[in-house]
């Protein structure tokens, strides 16, 4: 990691645009390296009002600075450029200084794509439903929910170093079913915690729970329908702890099952401030998603729960995907095949 001469590489297009960055795509000149570029959004840069994102890449290059970049589910950062005016290279006229950010490009697809893409009937949540919520294809597997785990081992490794990550909403965590490996691409929404926090509500290791649960866990129950498949779950923003608990809590609340019982008892347990470290949190999650695993395992309607899954799984072939370092051909080929 280090400062870079934003020459050395060349830009090609836009991939997105998120609350504070804009994000494009750029080749690294001698490599031939897929890389994005960060930088505040334009429209605040032409605004004077980009001092809090430029505060953001302040904490983030601090942050991998120190551990980021020895986290494996975290997007590596390349280096970042001199704080100064970009006008030239970015072929606008904004004349103002800041700060662009080069990360390695993620692999895989977001687990929810961009919102503004539903206009276009793009199934954006697709990802979060075929690979997180409802891996079928993957139940002989131990470790079926293999996004869960990742997410958990990268904030473990964060907390015991003085950190907590938030944010980990399902449109900034890539997942490759290649590999079945995740990668974190905003590391914005960083606490450190022996610091004071400006925000009217202090935020602690609960809130990352509530993340996991909101947008990592559902109803027990697969869905019927391909169309259940195409829309995002939990995306609402956390106003509070009770509130988010109850409406968590009704994930499951049709339900008697083993698994229901054990999603009760960490919704407890959040509530009344009993997981003392994400380990010991990890531990409760893990039981629960075994236990569903095995519950929808021993389903006598898995083979036409199945059958909707492959066939929600073509949806993944949509052009809107092909933007990303993503072989939606190869992805499908590779997902096993189970008995029933």
């Amino acid at each position: 990691m280090r400062q870079v001469d934003l020459t050395e590489y060349q830009t090609s297009g836009l991939l997105g645009a998120g609350a504070d960055y804009e994000v494009r795509l750029a080749n690294d000149r001698r490599t031939s390296q897929s890389v994005v570029l960060k930088r505040p959004l334009p429209q605040t840069i032409s605004r004077r009002m980009h001092l809090s994102a430029e505060n953001r890449s302040d904490q983030t290059i601090s942050f991998y600075k120190h551990i980021g970049n020895s986290i494996p589910q975290l997007s590596p950062m390349i280096g970042y450029s001199e704080k100064t005016d970009h006008s030239s290279y970015y072929d606008d006229t904004l004349e103002e200084e800041y700060t662009v950010l080069v990360f390695q490009r993620a692999k895989g697809i977001p687990l929810v794509g961009d919102a503004r893409s539903r206009i276009l009937k793009v199934p954006i949540g697709i990802g979060q439903n075929l690979f997180a919520l409802y891996p079928l294809p993957y139940l002989d597997e131990r470790e079926a929910f293999y996004i869960q785990q990742q997410l958990m081992e990268m904030q473990s490794i964060c907390h015991s170093n003085g950190y907590l990550l938030l944010d980990l909403n399902p449109q900034n965590v890539f997942f490759d079913p290649l590999d079945k490996t995740v990668t974190v691409i905003d590391t914005g929404d960083l606490i450190v915690l022996d610091q004071p926090q400006s925000t009217r509500q202090p935020r602690d290791i609960r809130f990352f729970y509530l993340e996991m649960l909101k947008y990592y866990s559902s109803s027990i129950h697969p869905p019927n329908e391909i169309s259940e498949y195409r829309e995002p779950h939990g995306m609402r923003p956390i106003l509070s702890i009770e509130d988010e608990l109850y409406a968590i809590s009704q994930y499951t609340s049709a339900s008697s099952s083993v698994a229901a019982q054990k999603y009760s008892q960490i919704i407890e347990r959040i509530r009344t401030i009993e997981y003392l470290n994400v380990d010991d949190f990890r531990v409760d999650l893990t039981a629960f998603f075994d236990k569903v695993r095995i519950q929808n395992r021993e389903d006598i309607g898995l083979a036409d729960k199945l059958t909707i899954w492959h066939e929600a799984a073509l949806l993944l072939s949509d052009p809107h995907w092909a933007k990303y370092d993503f072989a939606p051909e190869e992805a499908i080929a590779t997902i096993p095949k189970i008995e029933t």
